[in-house]
């Protein structure tokens, strides 16, 4: 043995969540007593069911972000092999494996993911021709976090979005969320077929912004398909209103009205 090497065994300090009635839209974090070799203990890492997603690091936390929530009223199991090793190579003894059951299904399910940002960015996309920035604040309306939408330079195409958005035909809908911008311009909403030829699953709503927080409700019917869809794009749109505006969005909610 060298001298002064590092021969500790590394272990989990902390896992979460843990439980019951988790929230679907949770992430999973594994805390280490020392600093990890990432790519080890990635490797390391399986959860059941088996559910996609991307990793991220804060010091000695891993996180890792499901890429689409996970199921209502199931019981998942995670689990850190002994291929996890730290910096000097040093293996965890024995697997960490511990279990946390989601929430019941609510009566109103809310089909937009990541609705109040709290899983940072992912699913929304930011595009804009002039020039601007999406990032993520605090506090939000309602919970940790909210989005920042800084529109530095106009230009003819500017809006926040998300895809991916299930629905079914001739069904009335309940579409909220909470906003603001610094100057006060509106917005508009919309949602439509996220590919051509972009037909209106829903009317064209404009919400009147002021500068503090304010929620907005709009209801409708859906049109222009038959048969469950699940090309939907929510689209938050910025034109004419660009250069010098901030807006902030938050609690984002699309709910079948019962």
């Amino acid at each position: 043995m060298i001298n002064g090497a590092d021969t500790t065994h590394p272990t989990v300090t902390k896992n979460e969540p843990a439980g019951t009635y988790i929230p679907v839209s949770r992430r999973i974090n594994v805390t280490f007593s020392e600093p990890m070799d990432q790519t080890s203990v990635e490797s390391a890492f399986s959860i059941s069911p088996v559910t996609k997603g991307t990793f991220s690091w804060n010091g000695n936390t891993m996180t890792y972000l499901p890429n689409s929530n996970l199921a209502f009223e199931t019981t998942y199991t995670v689990n850190i092999g002994t291929g996890a090793v730290d910096i000097a190579d040093n293996n965890i003894q024995a697997e960490h494996t511990w279990q946390f059951t989601t929430d019941v299904v609510p009566t109103s399910y809310n089909i937009i993911q990541n609705p109040g940002f709290e899983s940072e960015t992912y699913p929304w996309i930011f595009y804009s021709s002039g020039k601007g920035t999406f990032s993520i604040v605090s506090p939000g309306f309602d919970g940790s976090n909210s989005a920042k939408l800084a529109l530095k330079k106009g230009g003819t195409n500017i809006q926040l979005y998300q895809t991916g958005v299930s629905l079914e035909p001739d069904t009335r809908y309940r579409l909220s969320f909470a906003a603001y911008s610094t100057t006060g311009h509106d917005m508009t909403v919309r949602l439509f077929k996220h590919v051509s030829p972009y037909t209106d699953y829903a009317p064209e709503f404009t919400a009147n912004l002021g500068k503090n927080w304010q929620t907005f409700t709009t209801e409708f019917t859906t049109k222009g398909f038959t048969g469950t869809v699940n090309d939907g794009r929510l689209q938050f749109w910025f034109v004419p209103f660009a250069a010098g505006d901030t807006y902030f969005i938050d609690d984002i909610r699309l709910e079948i009205i019962t």
